[in-house]
């Protein structure tokens, strides 16, 4: 009986340890999932502004187009004129025509960006989808010999902790290195990630728009107004 329950014992301990490696295994899969979101969700919005800048370019393109055509209306006689403004509205509906390519490229790219991002949140490097692994493997191996998971717990939170650690790491990295407008979209990420108060999240907004403006004065930390400023 005893070589039977020390059998049994090690198979345990076995199951344990395969538990352990599979704790860690998960946890990386979920830290490289939230970076690729990260970064996905980023260039998806950058995509988004390169559209609306296309689209604006459009409209005053379209503008133009407009403008011209009224003018070649009016002056029909001049012969000379007239056929100027027609070469000038050939050209501008090319440019019209690029730009229509331009929107439809990027509107297929921005399909493929959410595509990619729906299926990273399906695959096994989903948070949700570890979760629920972790839930049923520990449930079903060590519930049978009554071994203790007091310390999983805090295994969890500490490699919980980890993650949320490298993934601030990975945030404020790309917010110092990008430029200006790149990093107006990473507020919100920084914000809720340390926390920060709607005046402290606005400070950083305001901030940004004086860096990039020839005039206007430093904006002030909230809790300070008479002598504590941003550093810039």
């Amino acid at each position: 009986m005893i070589a039977k329950f020390e059998k049994e014992l090690e198979e345990e301990r076995e199951n344990s340890l395969n538990v352990q490696k599979t704790l860690t295994r998960v946890t990386s899969e979920k830290n490289s999932a939230l970076v690729r979101n990260a970064e996905v969700s980023q260039q998806i919005e950058l995509i988004k502004q390169d559209m609306r800048r296309q689209e604006r370019e459009t409209n005053e393109l379209m503008n133009k187009l407009t403008q011209l055509e009224e003018e070649n209306a009016k002056l029909k006689q001049g012969v000379s004129l007239q056929q100027k403004l027609m070469n000038n509205i050939n050209e501008l509906e090319e440019q019209i025509s690029e730009k229509n390519k331009t929107i439809k490229m990027l509107q297929l790219r921005l399909a493929d960006m959410k595509k990619t991002l729906q299926q990273e949140l399906r695959t096994p490097g989903n948070p949700s989808y570890h979760s629920d692994l972790l839930e049923n493997n520990t449930a079903a191996i060590l519930t049978p010999t009554q071994i203790s998971t007091r310390t999983l717990p805090n295994i969890v939170k500490r490699d919980d902790e980890d993650v949320n650690f490298k993934y601030l790491k990975h945030v404020v990295l790309k917010f110092l290195t990008s430029r200006e407008y790149e990093a107006q979209h990473l507020i919100k990420a920084i914000s809720t990630l340390l926390k920060f108060t709607s005046e402290e999240e606005k400070l950083i907004q305001d901030t940004l728009e004086w860096r990039k403006s020839w005039f206007g004065s430093k904006p002030k930390y909230p809790g300070n107004t008479k002598s504590k400023n941003v550093t810039s």
